[in-house]
């Protein structure tokens, strides 16, 4: 039942007057006001059934029921149950005590967690209930929810579940103790929704979250505990919590109001309740002030009362808790979308809040990318505002791909904004992109008006439907259109349509203009670059053999295409074909006709050469590649249009073939020169400056300067945390050094804590994701080494060298180090250090 504020605040007043009226006088109390007001009156009514229902409940002292648990626990003490020998005492909580427990099987010794039904064996209802939770638990095996070992029953018919026996600590008090950040508390949160997520595909509707049934491993891992009262959401399932009566038992300070109300359950409660949890742990505090109310009381603030705003109630003592000095900037942080997210999830009606825990994740993911979340007001300046942030994140992302050059990730070898001489059809195609963007266009405006997120991808797909549709006469403008859309898609990654819009512009040019033409050249080119990145390597040889000789042939072959193409080429066969010999002539020509321009472009001779020390560092010849890299470095110098970040990066970029080789003081030095010209020319705290400071660390922990490297991981993850959007990868490399960087310190748990933070992330990663997964693994293997668990490294070894192998190519650098570490530790050698020989993230 939906109500206007008024309303409710009429449910509140009546309610209060007509609790503890006699049965009679109320009916006819109701009946009159349900002729002023029926919705009101019903919901009055409904209040008044459930608060009779609960009332009881809720009422009774519990001090006796806790006195028999309390006398019956002992008697378990030293008892065997099954194969299990029962220890000591670890909780209690609804009719039942949980127990701490060894396997007593001679081969080995586990510790378990067993959970009784100490008293109430009498009542059915307790006892279905009890074997209700080991059927649901024997259905739920997922890494965050403690899993089911084994179950049954005494000699004197108490039943007993076997379980996952978690040392660990409360949700909250984890976040509190670690001093977690905003970002970091909602990945951890995440985890939990992920563990209810999955009990609701499998038709379990938990109905007792709270933090105290969420346990924190030591390494960071989440446990959902206790589905005691879970219920199933299946028609047998409804008719036996029908016909056994009652209202199962509940927490009220995380019940939803369907749920103090003693109302039908669905997922939505859970929903309710982690929106409860996470106030919890982004305030410290509660949406609503339940101590000490009466259970009437309880009900009417539940069903009636707006919850608290989160970020007004913030205190400097919590915001000290998530690592920041007072209130002021952790409010900043919580007002607006993270507020937004929180009071979705507490909406009264359950209709009204997210449609799904999986959905509530989903909007937390889309506030930590700084994209627009759904509870947020759906107003087109809110879609401007968050997609303008994303962009400049974007443009920083953009200057940061210089760092792949020498790891052998495919340039752009075409720079989009070279545009040709042909002026009329220019200006057509301009005007044409102008009037979708620009004009009340139905398509670009439904954007803004359809409850989307606002990308300029979005906006490129309006004019992609359009073109063939309203330019059907004119072959060569949709053919120039297709071949500027593809190049669009391409920046995008959306390499599948740029290849399908560089084929159709080819076609297009060869009918409209000549199967000979400059043109159909020029579309092959890029039609190669686009297998190139999609790791077609035979393909787009073939088409840059092709572009090339048709250039070649043309009556006035076109010098800069040519130039372009030879880099192309170069680059596939000496990154990815090691056809080094045929692959370093086509860069060196490309080189020498670039130096015969007049005026020589000298970001692409600084590519070439880029291009030139991969294929030395290939072959061994470190002064080639230093000389490569000075050339490159010297080109960028007298490059105007370049920024000076891009010689920072260059510089950085050297660094890393220089510590490929082992010469790691040098390599610091290169990427001190590096990080200090980004600092200099976009700010100590800018995004490619904290990439700039994770590569030096990756030197200065070979050079045993831990603290100096520690303090610039700290740093880079800070600016990483801070971003907007955030990126995983980034994050998850930094968190991987810092892991490292722990490991030397001796700090094996928090060490252990950050491998499983950054393996967490790994869901979000993309690019880059198999070098990072097998780098992590390796770092892993180290930390079984030191705790002298070979076994298990080896396990992460041999994962490591599957990844790499079967991602990254029998070939690739990493291949071969997870391979010699494989076998090192196989053989019961010394098993190298990850950070010693793992040099490759991207």
């Amino acid at each position: 039942m939906s109500l206007n504020p008024a309303q409710w605040e009429r449910v509140a007043t009546e309610f209060d007057r007509l609790h503890g009226v006699p049965a009679d006088r109320r009916r006819e109390e109701l009946v009159a006001l349900a002729h002023l007001d029926a919705a009101v009156a019903a919901e009055v009514g409904s209040l008044l059934e459930a608060a009779d229902r609960t009332d009881s409940r809720l009422d009774r002292n519990a001090f006796e029921a806790f006195a028999q648990l309390d006398a019956s626990a002992p008697s378990f003490i030293g008892r065997r149950l099954g194969a299990y020998l029962v220890t000591r005492v670890i909780g209690r909580g609804g009719m039942g005590v949980v127990f701490e427990g060894e396997h007593t099987d001679p081969q080995f010794t586990k510790r378990v967690a067993i959970k009784t039904l100490a008293i109430g064996v009498e009542q059915p209802e307790r006892v279905w209930r009890f074997r209700r939770e080991r059927q649901i638990l024997a259905g739920l095996e997922h890494p965050n929810i403690a899993a089911l070992y084994d179950g049954g029953t005494t000699e004197d018919g108490v039943p007993y579940l076997v379980m996952e026996y978690v040392a660990g600590q409360r949700l909250d008090e984890w976040c509190d103790m670690q001093r977690l950040t905003v970002p970091q508390r909602i990945d951890l949160f995440r985890q939990v929704c992920a563990a209810v997520q999955f009990a609701h595909s499998k038709l379990v509707v938990h109905r007792d979250l709270k933090p105290s049934n969420i346990l924190v491993t030591e390494d960071g891992a989440v446990k959902l505990l206790d589905f005691g009262i879970a219920k199933l959401l299946t028609p047998d399932d409804a008719r036996d919590e029908t016909t056994r009566g009652g209202i199962a038992p509940l927490t009220m300070a995380y019940a939803s109001p369907e749920q103090a109300r003693g109302e039908e359950i669905t997922t939505a409660a859970d929903v309710y309740a982690l929106g409860m949890i996470l106030f919890r742990l982004l305030t410290g505090g509660a949406p609503y002030d339940l101590d000490g109310q009466t259970p009437a009381e309880l009900l009417r603030i539940l069903s009636s009362q707006p919850p608290k705003i989160p970020s007004g109630e913030v205190t400097d003592d919590h915001a000290r808790s998530c690592g920041v000095a007072d209130a002021r900037p952790l409010r900043a942080t919580l007002s607006g979308e993270l507020d937004a997210i929180v009071l979705m999830a507490l909406r009264k009606e359950p209709t009204r809040r997210y449609a799904s825990v999986e959905a509530f994740s989903a909007d937390l993911l889309r506030y930590l990318k700084g994209q627009p979340v759904q509870a947020r007001p759906d107003t087109l300046g809110y879609r401007l505002r968050k997609f303008a942030a994303r962009e400049r994140a974007l443009v920083a992302g953009v200057s940061v791909a210089v760092l792949a050059l020498v790891g052998g990730t495919v340039f752009s070898v075409r720079a989009a904004a070279e545009a040709r001489a042909e002026s009329v059809r220019s200006q057509r195609m301009t005007r044409y992109l102008q009037a979708i963007v620009g004009s009340a266009d139905q398509t670009w405006w439904g954007l803004f008006r359809g409850g989307k997120d606002v990308t300029l991808r979005e906006a490129i797909d309006s004019v992609r439907l359009r073109v063939a549709s309203e330019l059907p006469d004119d072959p060569r403008t949709r053919a120039d259109l297709y071949f500027t859309l593809g190049n669009s898609y391409r920046t995008f990654n959306r390499l599948d349509v740029a290849l399908a819009l560089f084929d159709s512009a080819r076609i297009l040019h060869a009918r409209s203009i000549s199967p000979d033409s400059y043109e159909v050249a020029r579309d092959i080119e890029s039609y190669g670059n686009m297998l190139q990145e999609s790791g077609k390597i035979d393909s787009a040889d073939a088409a840059f053999r092709n572009a090339l000789a048709r250039y070649r042939a043309m009556p006035t072959p076109p010098d800069s295409d040519i130039t372009h193409c030879l880099v192309a080429l170069g680059q596939n066969l000496v990154l990815h074909q090691s056809k080094l010999d045929e692959g370093m002539s086509y860069l060196r020509e490309a080189v020498l006709r670039e130096m015969d321009r007049p005026k020589p472009r000298w970001s692409l001779l600084a590519i070439a050469e880029n291009s030139l020390a991969g294929g030395h560092i290939l072959t061994g010849n470190g002064a080639a590649s230093d000389s490569a890299f000075e050339r490159a470095a010297a080109a960028l110098a007298r490059d105007s249009a370049r920024t000076g970040s891009d010689l920072g990066l260059l510089l950085i970029n050297w660094g890393s073939s220089v510590g490929r080789r082992g010469e790691y003081a040098r390599a610091a030095d290169l990427k001190r020169r590096g990080l200090e010209i980004v600092r200099k020319t976009l700010g100590p705290t800018h995004y490619v400056a904290a990439v700039a400071e994770s590569r030096l660390a990756d030197e200065l922990i070979h050079l045993q300067r831990v603290s100096e490297g520690r303090g610039l991981v700290d740093s880079a993850l800070a600016v990483h945390e801070a971003s907007t959007p955030r990126s995983m990868l980034e994050i998850s490399y930094s968190l991987r050094l810092l892991a490292a960087y722990q490991l030397a310190a001796g700090e094996k748990d928090a060490a252990a804590r950050t491998i499983r933070r950054a393996r967490t992330m790994l869901d979000s990663v993309k690019a880059g994701r198999p070098a990072l997964e097998a780098n992590l693994l390796m770092v892993s293997a180290d930390l079984n080494v030191s705790n002298g668990r070979r076994d298990a490294a080896r396990i992460d070894l041999q994962q490591a060298a599957d990844v790499a192998r079967e991602k990254l190519g029998p070939k690739h650098l990493l291949t071969a180090i997870t391979a010699k570490r494989l076998a090192a530790l196989s053989s019961d050698a010394a098993l190298p250090a990850t950070s010693q020989v793992a040099r490759i993230l991207r």
